[in-house]
């Protein structure tokens, strides 16, 4: 976690004093061993067993601090009101408020992070050691009629990759299979799949459908605009009340007009009403 981390306090650009029975309040709960009275503490021992030498004098220095004595010191800071000095590398410097700022010499001024007492802990010193790239935020997903939640069963994933048909990196992008002569090398992202981009440029589609049951707008949206289900394998697309079964995941289809399930059996799928009586056969039987 680096050589060591030092808790000060400052005014007007001078090192004052810690007071020393707060310190010693905080610093003794930590203690693995008995602290006799008057002596200050050496050693801390957190939660998660990371340890660190301390050494108390006007302020206090944690010596190669691990982990979980992080949030030691983030309590000492928010007690004694002290800034938390990290002076390797860009020499960082945590404060509690903006008027403690203008408290620190002029050379510490340079890189100061201030964090309020309530949100000072051992994580958020852990970030100014090693801060964390701010996380992408993606687009919201194209509309599956007939695909409830292709993320949640993997069908289409968070990911940083360009798509093979539009040449984009749109954030997310597919991982079924894809099926048709010109397939392109690489993967798709789901709005060239739900827009028909990949169909109209590749002749791509991703699902097999039987035209019985079904309407033409159907067979289109579940061939050419869905993700593939690939519990499916190279079985058609179930129908139920003369149109195409949403699949909702884990194996499971349900029916889009009356919602019966439409479980899979020894020969195919078949529509079962939400009482458990059998329903109207599919397409596959």
């Amino acid at each position: 976690m680096g050589s060591a981390i030092h808790v000060y306090g400052f005014r007007d650009g001078e090192v004052v004093q810690l007071d020393r029975a707060s310190v010693r309040e905080v610093l003794r709960r930590y203690a693995p061993y008995e602290v006799a009275e008057g002596e200050p503490v050496e050693w801390v021992r957190a939660a998660d067993g990371s340890e660190a030498d301390v050494d108390v004098g006007h302020g206090v220095v944690f010596g190669r601090p691990g982990p979980g004595v992080l949030d030691i010191i983030a309590e000492l800071a928010r007690r004694t009101g002290a800034a938390v000095l990290l002076l390797d590398g860009d020499r960082s410097v945590i404060v509690t408020s903006d008027s403690d700022r203008l408290h620190l010499p002029p050379d510490l001024r340079t890189n100061v992070f201030v964090i309020p007492p309530p949100a000072l802990t051992g994580r958020a010193i852990s970030l100014v050691i090693n801060p964390q790239p701010e996380q992408r935020r993606r687009p919201v997903l194209p509309p599956f009629p007939y695909y409830a939640d292709p993320v949640g069963t993997g069908a289409v994933v968070a990911a940083d990759e360009t798509c093979a048909c539009c040449g984009h990196d749109q954030g997310w992008i597919c991982t079924g299979a894809v099926h048709g002569e010109d397939v392109p090398a690489g993967r798709l992202c789901p709005y060239c799949v739900a827009f028909g981009t990949a169909a109209k440029r590749h002749g791509a589609y991703f699902n097999e459908v039987r035209a019985e049951g079904f309407s033409e707008a159907a067979v289109r949206t579940i061939r050419d605009r869905t993700p593939a289900a690939d519990v499916l394998g190279e079985r058609p697309w179930p129908a139920h009340c003369g149109d195409g079964a949403v699949y909702v995941g884990d194996g499971a289809f349900r029916c889009r007009a009356c919602e019966a399930e439409v479980t899979q059996d020894g020969t195919g799928f078949a529509g079962r009403s939400g009482d458990g009586r059998r329903g109207a056969r599919s397409v596959l039987d």
